[in-house]
C-alpha cells in the first residue's frame, strides 16, 4: 500500500509501469506541474487495490492512467483538477475493476477521457 496523504509536489509524479500490491492513497495531496503538463503520470501502472485521490486532492496539470490496471475503485471524491491543457484526466484503455466516483464537490476545468 502506498500512502502519500498530504503530499506536496512541485513537479510531475511518475509511476510509469509500476506495480503496487495494495492501494494508492493520495488524500489531500497537492501536485503542481511545473513544465511537462502532467502532474501525475501512472501510464501502464498495475495497482492491485483502489486509487484514492480524495480529501482535498488538488492537481494542476494532467493526470494520466493510460493502459493502467486498477484492481478496485478510482475515487476522486472532492478532488479539484485544473490544467492549462484541454484534458485534466486521461484514462484511455485503463482497466478499472471497481466503480469510478467523481462526486461530492469534484471539480474539473478540462475534459475527462475514458475510452
Amino acid at each position: 500500500m502506498e500512502f502519500l496523504d498530504g503530499f506536496e509536489s512541485a513537479g510531475e509524479m511518475r509511476f510509469l509501469g509500476v506495480k503496487i500490491g495494495g492501494q494508492l492513497l493520495m488524500r489531500g495531496a497537492q501536485i503542481t506541474c511545473t513544465s511537462s503538463g502532467h502532474s501525475l503520470n501512472a501510464d501502464r501502472a498495475s495497482i492491485d487495490g483502489g486509487m484514492f485521490l480524495t480529501g482535498g486532492f488538488n492537481s494542476k496539470g494532467e493526470i494520466r492512467v493510460v493502459r493502467a490496471t486498477i484492481g478496485g475503485q478510482l475515487l476522486m471524491t472532492g478532488a479539484k483538477l485544473t490544467t492549462a491543457a484541454s484534458n485534466t484526466l486521461i484514462a484511455d484503455q485503463a482497466k478499472i475493476d471497481g466503480s469510478v466516483f467523481l462526486d461530492d464537490g469534484f471539480e474539473s476545468t478540462g475534459e475527462i477521457l475514458f475510452s
